[in-house]
């Protein structure tokens, strides 16, 4: 993997829909040529592949309170945390451990900062007048 990437694998329990829950590797994977987007694998033995992206944001913040976002709730319960994903069939839930997803996002972290992350950062002051000129451009033609 390169240096660029990231990817951690641990035990965890699935549970798709109404059925019993399955003890499965799920795997977290996280490239910085896209910084906001952690990805959540399982893995089964069978060699079935069930993924879905999450905002790394939402799963740092997840890891310390419950948070939902669209279909994705993300909630700490002890030393887990549990992730719902609402599907048309129902509702996917993963459930890993909690000191391993904080191992997983602190090595995200080395890699690209979380501050990039922050929309109250704002924007450079020359990207933000270029914005709010391309606006006024834009409004003026309009009015």
């Amino acid at each position: 993997m390169s240096l660029r990437k990231r990817r951690m694998t641990m035990p965890g329990t699935v549970r798709f829909a109404d059925r019993e829950p399955r003890s499965l590797t799920v795997a977290l994977v996280y490239d910085a040529e896209d910084p906001f987007r952690v990805q959540v694998g399982v893995e089964a033995a069978s060699g079935f592949h069930h993924w879905r992206s999450i905002s790394r944001e939402l799963l740092a913040e997840g890891c310390e309170q419950a948070q939902t976002l669209g279909m994705v709730k993300i909630r700490p319960d002890g030393g887990s945390v549990v992730l719902d994903f609402c599907e048309v069939v129902g509702v996917a839930t993963i459930t890993v451990s909690r000191a391993q997803a904080r191992m997983f996002l602190g090595q995200t972290y080395r890699m690209v900062a979380p501050v990039i992350e922050d929309p109250s950062a704002g924007m450079l002051p020359e990207v933000e007048a270029a914005v709010d000129e391309a606006v006024a451009a834009i409004l003026a033609g309009v009015a």
